[in-house]
This record gives structure tokens, sequence and C-alpha cells, in this order.
């Protein structure tokens, strides 16, 4: 066989073999956003988001409250009615400056709690504007909760 022809086929096969892949992979489930109270100031306490259509809630808290930069940082969350939840992430991200994404993988403990650790980095800016979005994956969908703090390098 000749060369163009095999480069036909491969190409052919890479074709076919892509949209097999793309009808058959399981599809992700729609985010499901979830309602912060209005009342949310890390800096002096957990804060709790509730998704309206169902019993599931989030409580999430930096440590320490000043939320330091250029120190560790730790994050904690508490989930109530979650079922068969897979994964837990906090992206951390800056609302009012681009300054990238920061992925937290967070872990639970014996007591069911989630937590994970970060270093926010310091900022050009006097006030840094942040959320941390809160990501649950569950056996029956995947939820969302987005937390707004503030620093500052004074």
């Amino acid at each position: 066989m000749k060369l163009p022809h095999l480069i036909s086929i491969f190409a052919l096969s890479l074709v076919i073999a892509g949209g097999v892949f793309v009808f058959l992979a399981p599809a992700q489930p729609a985010m499901q956003v979830m309602v912060v109270e209005d009342d949310c100031d890390l800096h002096v306490a957990d804060c709790h988001a509730r998704y309206q259509e169902g019993r599931q809630s989030v409580s999430f808290a930096l440590l320490p409250r000043q939320i330091p930069l250029m120190k560790e940082l730790a994050m904690q969350a508490s989930l109530q009615g979650f079922i068969g939840i897979r994964n837990v992430q906090v992206v951390v991200e800056g609302t009012n400056m681009f300054m990238g994404y920061q992925f937290v993988q967070m872990g639970q403990d014996a007591s069911g709690l989630w937590s994970g650790k970060l270093v926010l980095p310091v900022c050009t800016l006097e006030t840094m504007s942040w959320q941390a979005r809160v990501e649950i994956t569950t056996a029956d969908g995947a939820y969302q909760a987005s937390f707004p703090f503030v620093t500052s390098r004074r």
C-alpha cells in the first residue's frame, strides 16, 4: 500500500475514534449554584450557602480570620445533605485583578470536615477582592458556592 493511502486511512481512523469518544463520553452534570447568605464575612465567622431546591448546605471558613498574605491559610468546609460526595475542591481567584487561579483539593477528616491549605499571593493593589468557589461533585450532580473575601497589604 502506498504512503498517501496509509496516511488517509490513519486520518480517517482518528476522526472515527474521536467521534466515538465524544458520543460515548459521559456527560458532565450541570453545576448547581448555591446561594450565599448576605452577611458573609470570612474575617468574622464561617459563611454559609444553601441550595434552594434541596437540603444541601455548606459552611466555609478561612483560618486565621485575618486572612494573611504569603502565609499558609487553612480552608475548612462542612457539608450537609450531599449524597455520595466524590470530590471537593476550592478555586480561589481575584475579582478586582486577575491573579490566576489557585486550586485546592480538599480532603475529609474522621469527623467529616473537609479541609485544605493554600498561600495567597501579594498583589500590587493595597486591597484585593477574592472569591473562594467551593465545588462539590456528588453521585447525583455538581454544586458550587462562591464566598467573597478581601485582603489588605497593611
